[in-house]
């Protein structure tokens, strides 16, 4: 859509929304190198309205992440059975991997990576619900999230399959990626040893 057919936003809030929601799509496409003034341009405010309701390029970045961290812990929140959220989060995040592509920027530039803290409120509210014994699980569900957000269409294409077979990849990953988290059952107790009569 051409930023003339979108309405310009009115209010501190919609300023702040439409900003953030551009300077996303910028981030992740060039990393710190995006321009304030591109990122006016698109989301059709004025670039002073930036530095009054966020704040510099680092102030708008960090809110973005923000923005991002606060989706995925909605998803968390919102569905009762971690592994069903997990599924959740890596669909959400393969339909919109700006964060991640993002947050990729950022560790392989040289931009001061303290002066950009991510929060990670998901990860914190699963491991909370799974337990200490789960984490390697998750640690595992996340890599092969943010991998496949940022590496899946090479993938696709490098095991020979066509592009429009991706869909159907990314739900059965989505249901593996779900099955890693699944809370772990009690394993059955073995009868106790006979002792030589």
């Amino acid at each position: 859509m051409a930023p003339e057919s979108i309405p310009k936003p009115t209010g501190a809030e919609e300023v702040r929304a439409a900003v953030i929601e551009v300077a996303g799509r910028h981030f992740a496409k060039v990393g710190t190198r995006a321009s304030l003034r591109d990122i006016a341009a698109e989301a059709r405010v004025n670039l002073g309205l930036i530095h009054r309701h966020i704040g510099n390029k680092d102030d708008l970045l960090r809110a973005v992440l923000e923005s991002r961290s606060q989706s995925g812990l909605q998803i968390v929140e919102s569905t009762a059975d971690p592994s069903e959220a997990m599924s959740e989060i890596f669909r959400a995040t393969i339909a919109n991997g700006l964060s991640v592509r993002t947050m990729a920027w950022l560790l392989l530039s040289d931009e001061d990576r303290d002066k950009f803290p991510v929060q990670f409120p998901a990860i914190e509210e699963l491991k909370r619900r799974l337990g200490a014994d789960c984490h390697i699980d998750l640690i595992g569900a996340f890599a092969l999230t943010y991998g496949w957000t940022v590496f899946g269409d090479q993938l696709v294409d490098a095991f020979g399959n066509e592009p429009e077979d991706k869909s159907d990849i990314d739900e059965r990953l989505a249901l593996l990626i779900g099955r890693l988290v699944s809370q772990p059952t009690a394993p059955e107790s073995s009868p106790p040893a006979r002792g030589r009569h």
